[in-house]
């Protein structure tokens, strides 16, 4: 028996050690020398837990309930336990029974049992367990604050409030059971009842006299949010609430992100028709909280009627209006209010902003200027400045004003992310690195944005595991336009952690981008059980044909049910894969390293096209071009703005690039009519033939363009999703791209893109005309097409 003393000790000190496997192994060996332990059988009960295996840790935990030699009650709850966690309801109810039964002042049992009834919502069974509990656990028992999460979902008020009174009651000198009194009594709607538990608590502790005074001034008081607001509703129904207190109220309310107080409190104002400017703002945020933007039209259009002479309520009313996104909007309203205070320097700023916003850079640059020649040290205004000039490519003179901005203010992480990115466009990337760090570090460590611009030039500097978890950061990002999609699972950790799981991925971020990041979807099937993806519902056909393994559902709102499904384990976004790949990642980038000559040319498809239309689209070109060497073309994306012009060509551009002799495939999906007879009238001058493909859309029929793009000898233009879906079929892609730096993030650190070998990359300098890099692509189309063999 000593023995089997000794194996129990080493099986309890593997336990706390964390070694489960060994505890287990020692415990069995404890039970087989010495059945009648249950300390042994208890062990093993507890190891089940561990290991989420509720069903056998049953009857380990009766085992140890029917050899036991003491009367301890905490044995017979662990049973219970095991077997509420099992979900095995009457049991766990029996047995808690009959512990409290037998141990009536076990309140650990009435604990359980009050919160089995309020779960089964049957309050009235659970009365007399919370009766016993407020009798006899601990003031301060951590898991009390269960029982009043359940009070409150479930709405039992009267429970709560006889519940919290015996605890006040209890608590005796100890304000904190009257305030969770206080607490209960206004979410039940019996300001009598709260009244009475404040005046107790200012009668124990009479500074907290200071909380009545906050009625007034709230945000002098720091660190009671809860009993403030609290007090806020007792006030307002009390009567105790103007004008004044309601607008120091609503800046306090935003300064603690607390919108349903601010709603009630807008309530309160049109209860008593305060219809002050400063309230303007607060309303207009609610509505943009409710996407009820027709509303907030009118409230915009009914203020600058009213045109009230506060400068302050035009301001703050026009920042809730560039939170809505509309950036005419808010230019039109800040216009506007220049109109009424043409001389005050914060609404000068803001305008010069949403001038910028609007891609109205010049007008940016003359507002910024006015303000510094009044002000000199407007060090929001220089920063503004110092990105305009950045946009036009002024580099030295941007990262200039960048440093002077952060003389004047000292450690702004703002213009230090911007200072990071001009910094990296002018081929500073060590230096640009530290300042983005530097910005998330001055920001506390949140800062979004530099984190996820951080997370960019650390991909493209091959730093792939960094990189991708910062890259986390997008969807917090300000202006990220991809969503963070609404899946109920937790986040997939990764193969390693998770292996063989259900997986639910989602795709974002655009067509190129789900394209692209489709390279990880065979790596990511061969890890889990079962793989469903979300994607833009016109890749389903191709994808399904190229991943038969893979569940393909239409990104749609609201969320597909099957990706809700609660046999899927864990979700994740596709852009997260490469974190948990990089080894694999690797592996592929050498293998390009060591055949660079395969680089550029076609590759084997990822993506498989329709058989069928691939037959079509071969007849088509052979048809109309004969033996030319077939290009298709693109020349810009559908969305314009100054930094975006930048990589894009017009079609007498364009033409720069292309070898005489050639077939000529339009694949630009918002091409207009002026461009394509464009190139119809160059072709007749430069000896190329140019045609639209006859009975697709190119927008939506991928199916088709996909099957086109592979019968292609190349395709030719800026990057946008065109080359990535060339890429995927294999298809040699000529890309054109306006880049300081010289790379794009997505080369990893290599010389071309590793998840598309059979992309070219063509850079020209934001200060450099197109015709260079563009008579660059020219030569290497005639050597790939027109150079003898």
């Amino acid at each position: 028996m000593n023995n089997a003393f000794s194996e129990l000790d080493r099986a309890r000190a593997s336990f706390n050690a964390g070694n489960y496997v060994e505890a287990r192994q020692l415990a069995a060996r404890t039970v087989i020398i010495g059945p009648q332990s249950f300390e042994a059988w208890n062990l093993l009960g507890s190891l089940a837990i561990k290991r989420g295996e509720y069903d056998h840790a049953v009857p380990h935990f009766y085992r140890a309930v029917r050899s036991a030699t003491i009367d301890d009650p905490r044995i017979e709850m662990n049973l219970a336990r095991a077997q509420h966690m099992s979900e095995d309801w009457l049991a766990a109810k029996t047995t808690y029974e009959a512990v409290a039964a037998r141990s009536p002042r076990h309140y650990p049992a009435h604990f359980e049992l009050a919160c089995l009834y309020l779960s089964s919502n049957q309050p009235n069974r659970a009365a007399p367990f919370l009766q016993a509990v407020a009798e006899l656990a601990p003031f301060d028992w951590p898991p009390l604050q269960k029982l009043n999460t359940l009070l409150k979902a479930n709405e039992h008020w009267a429970l709560a409030v006889a519940f919290q009174k015996r605890m006040a009651a209890r608590g005796g000198e100890n304000s904190t059971g009257w305030f969770r009194l206080f607490e209960t009594a206004n979410a039940a709607g019996d300001p009598e009842l709260a009244g009475r538990a404040l005046r107790r608590i200012l009668l124990l502790q009479p500074s907290k006299i200071r909380v009545w005074e906050g009625l007034a001034a709230p945000h002098l008081i720091n660190g009671a949010f809860q009993e403030m607001t609290n007090l806020f509703r007792v006030g307002v129904k009390l009567g105790r609430v103007s004008e004044v207190i309601l607008i120091r109220w609503a800046y306090y309310l935003r300064s603690q992100e607390a919108p349903v107080e601010l709603e009630m409190l807008i309530k309160t104002a049109d209860r008593l028709a305060i219809r002050h400017a400063r309230l303007a703002p607060f309303r207009a945020s609610l509505m943009i909280r409710t996407d009820d933007l027709t509303a907030l039209g009118k409230l915009v259009t009914e203020f600058v009627r009213d045109s009230p002479d506060d400068v302050n309520a035009w301001n703050e009313l026009g920042l809730v209006v560039e939170a809505s996104g509309d950036q005419k909007e808010t230019r039109k309203f800040f216009r506007r209010a220049r109109q009424k205070f043409p001389d005050h320097l914060v609404i000068l700023h803001n305008l010069a902003q949403a001038e910028v916003n609007c891609d109205n850079l010049a007008a940016g640059w003359g507002l910024t200027r006015q303000i510094l020649v009044r002000d000199p040290q407007a060090f929001r205004s220089l920063n503004l400045l110092a990105f305009i000039k950045g946009e036009y490519d002024l580099l030295h003179e941007a990262v200039k004003c960048f440093h002077y901005c952060l003389t004047l203010k000292p450690g702004w992480s703002a213009a230090l992310l911007n200072l990071g990115l001009y910094l990296l466009e002018s081929g500073d990337r060590s230096g640009a690195v530290r300042a983005m760090r530097a910005a998330i570090e001055t920001a506390g460590g949140d800062n979004p944005k530099a984190a996820y611009n951080l997370a960019l030039e650390l991909i493209a500097s091959g730093e792939i595991v960094e990189g991708y978890r910062l890259y986390r950061a997008r969807w917090t990002t300000e202006g990220f336009l991809s969503e963070l999609r609404p899946l109920p699972q937790p986040e997939w950790p990764g193969p390693v952690a998770a292996p063989r799981s259900s997986l639910a991925l989602f795709m974002e971020q655009g067509m190129g981008d789900e394209v692209m990041y489709s390279w990880y979807l065979s790596r990511v099937a061969a890890d889990t059980r079962s793989l469903t993806v979300e994607c833009d519902r016109r890749l389903i056909p191709t994808f399904e044909r190229s991943f038969p393994q893979i569940s393909f559902v239409p990104r749609e709102n609201p969320l597909r049910p099957t990706l809700a499904a609660t046999e899927i384990d864990y979700q994740s976004a596709a852009a997260n894969m490469p974190e948990f790949y990089a080894d694999s990642l690797a592996d592929v980038i050498q293998k390009q390293r060591v055949s660079p000559e395969l680089l550029g040319q076609r590759h084997r498809p990822r993506l498989m096209v329709d058989p069928d239309r691939l037959t079509h689209w071969r007849r088509y070109l052979k048809a109309t071009f004969g033996d030319r060497p077939c290009l298709g073309i693109v020349w810009r994306s559908a969305l314009r703005n100054h930094k975006r012009d930048k990589q894009y060509v017009t079609p007498s551009q364009l033409t720069a690039a292309l070898p005489p002799g050639v077939g000529l495939v339009n694949l630009q999906y918002s091409y207009e009519a002026e461009e394509v007879a464009a190139f119809s009238t160059l072709g007749a001058r430069h000896n190329f033939q140019f045609e639209t493909p006859p009975g697709i859309d190119l927008k939506d029929d991928l199916d088709d363009l996909f099957a086109l793009i592979q019968c292609l000898d190349g395709v030719v233009g800026p990057l946008i999703s065109v080359p990535w879906m060339a890429a995927a079929v294999g298809t040699p892609a000529f890309v054109i791209r306006t880049e300081a730096k010289g790379y794009i993030w997505q080369q990893l650190n290599t010389s071309h893109v590793p998840w598309a070998p059979s992309m070219r990359l063509f850079f020209r300098s934001p200060t450099a005309p197109w015709e260079t890099v563009l008579e660059t692509v020219k030569q290497a189309l005639i050597r790939e097409f027109f150079s003898p063999a």
